[in-house]
């Protein structure tokens, strides 16, 4: 049996069940063991070998759309899904997805999951995808006469934060049939598959989960109910489980706030989420049904269930570069499923050893349980994690390890803790000696700029009219995108200068901090990021000793649609 990777989902359960939300509140956590994380390392390393050439999964737009999903579910960097001489799966599905979506239900599934890892689905090889996905509708948000086309429509728009019309959903809950549940297409019957998919788009239309209908669906969901466990297709059609109905079940029974491993959606003994994994092979793969042997689109679909990330699914954060001896402060609001940030470094080889260090106020032992941080090599292979090395006044955790050959690390920070907000600093020490043979200074400071995201200045981006001037201090108004909205600043640094650049915006809170700030390029192109003060609504950058040239401040908005008002000062 292959070596299995621990991705971010190997969190041990075993501790998760110990977990706090907001301190002294249980967090409700299924199931309490390793299991499912093993399960979901097991199944992506099994699809990593289903990858083709051409990036593809079976050959086909619609599986490689699964597959996506199950990536972005799992929080795995999508760039390091690709054969060794092939082509990355966003390459695949940027050429195809055009000829795919050509229907509300395509156009929908489509944007989602190129959303789900990270691409733009309105520039998929020069296609707006959204604007075709909104072509479909009627303007009053009927985009089909099927639950699946008004179901992936409303998903797509959401997906994308675009706006979904007062009338979708209403519109799909009109194709609600009499049980309870959805059918796929006029006349086919009602199955736990599309009903779990009208769940989560209702859901995610801002549908309430007390909304008569949901509440309706709910009770459909409970008669899908196999009797040995899981979920069926449907009970018109027998009572034996499947796991690509027990994994919809689950994400339908998430979507509505339900908990699967609840004793009212346990059946002789098996919750659906043991059922599922009842369903995996010794490989790693997932079997249809039981005998059936591997089965692409059962290990695809199970993962985002496994995973608890229900849709539309949001891409996971690109890596932020990490430079020798440059501390960043930020802050990291947990989610059950899984909140994380992603750091990159690269590791110059050469005998050197690189230290990664996490430090955090001392807080609660239990609460710090569910943080910490993994160290992933270029090929997706966790290297290591985060150990304790004190826990007063501070709780550190460090990481070091000794390369001959230059390499790149990603750092995953992440935080289970539901709700919790984790305030830390991340260093990263080791790499200041360029060893004999590797690439220049400016060189690494380039590749290493070209990694830094989403400080990295897209290449899409529309530029602005002009490039302003640093003088002294500028005032300034940005309104969000979620590709990003920027204003570019130029100043003229003497050599051997200690630049300060400070910046002050307005709001701040956990959730929309994080995707306000700064980044300063120097002349080399490196980027180099600012870390918070502690101060509400401050950011800081500091270059100690500068070269002499001119240097651009990016000033920075990630979150649609959120006006950002802020004082630039240097």
């Amino acid at each position: 049996m292959p070596h299995r990777r621990r991705h971010i989902v190997t969190i041990a359960m075993l501790v998760v069940a110990l977990l706090l939300g907001p301190l002294g509140t249980a967090v409700a956590q299924a199931p309490t063991d390793a299991a499912p994380h093993d399960a979901i390392a097991g199944a992506l390393d099994w699809l990593r070998t289903q990858q083709a050439a051409d990036g593809s999964f079976g050959g086909s737009v619609a599986t490689t759309l699964e597959a996506a999903l199950a990536i972005a579910a799992a929080g795995e960097d999508p760039s390091s899904w690709q054969t060794a001489d092939g082509r990355p799966i966003s390459d695949y599905l940027l050429a195809e997805a055009g000829q795919y979506a050509v229907d509300a239900a395509s156009a929908g599934k489509a944007v989602t999951g190129l959303t789900a890892i990270g691409l733009d689905p309105r520039d998929a090889n020069g296609i707006d995808l959204v604007a075709r996905l909104q072509s479909h509708g009627d303007g009053e948000g009927v985009f089909g006469d099927t639950a699946l086309a008004q179901s992936w429509a409303i998903l797509g728009l959401a997906a994308t934060q675009s706006a979904i019309p007062e009338g979708a959903a209403s519109a799909l809950i009109a194709l609600q049939q009499e049980d309870g549940g959805w059918e796929g297409s006029p006349g086919w019957g009602t199955d736990s598959n599309t009903s779990a998919l009208a769940i989560q788009a209702l859901v995610a239309a801002g549908t309430p989960s007390t909304h008569p209908a949901l509440t309706k669906a709910k009770e459909y969901l409970r008669a899908q109910c196999a009797p040995a466990g899981g979920f069926v297709y449907s009970s018109a059609w027998g009572d034996a489980a499947d796991a690509n109905s027990t994994a919809y079940g689950i994400l339908g029974l998430l979507a509505l706030g339900e908990d699967p491993a609840a004793a009212e959606w346990t059946q002789s003994g098996q919750a659906p989420w043991d059922a599922l994994r009842a369903f995996q092979l010794t490989e790693g793969a997932l079997e249809w049904q039981t005998g059936e042997g591997a089965n692409l689109l059962a290990t695809a679909q199970a993962v985002p269930a496994l995973a608890r990330a229900t849709l539309p699914i949001v891409a996971a954060p690109q890596p932020t570069t990490l430079l020798s001896g440059q501390a960043i402060a930020d802050t990291l609001v947990g989610r059950r499923a899984g909140a994380q940030t992603l750091y990159r470094l690269t590791h110059p080889g050469g005998g050197r050893e690189v230290t990664v260090e996490v430090s955090t106020p001392a807080a609660h032992p239990l609460m710090l349980v569910g943080f910490g941080f993994n160290v992933y090599a270029a090929d997706g292979q966790r290297i290591g994690g985060g150990s304790v090395q004190a826990t007063s006044p501070q709780h550190v955790l460090r990481f070091a390890a000794v390369g001959d050959a230059g390499a790149t690390w990603t750092v995953q920070v992440y935080n289970y803790v539901e709700g919790t907000p984790v305030p830390y600093t991340i260093t990263a020490t080791g790499m200041e000696v360029t060893p004999e043979g590797a690439p220049s200074d400016a060189a690494a400071d380039e590749a290493a700029s070209d990694a830094a995201a989403p400080a990295e200045e897209p290449a899409d981006q529309p530029e602005p009219e002009e490039e302003r001037t640093l003088e002294d201090e500028v005032v300034g108004t940005l309104v969000g995108e979620r590709g990003g909205a920027y204003y570019r600043y130029e100043l003229a640094v003497a050599e051997g200068e200690a630049l300060t650049v400070r910046l002050r915006f307005s709001p701040d809170d956990p959730v929309t901090a994080a995707g306000l700030g700064f980044t300063i390029y120097t002349p080399s192109g490196r980027a180099v990021s600012a870390a918070t003060t502690g101060v509400p609504g401050e950011r800081v950058a500091h270059i100690a000793a500068a070269t002499a040239g001119t240097y651009i401040v990016q000033v920075h908005n990630y979150i649609s649609g959120v006006t950002m008002d802020y004082t630039l000062s240097r």
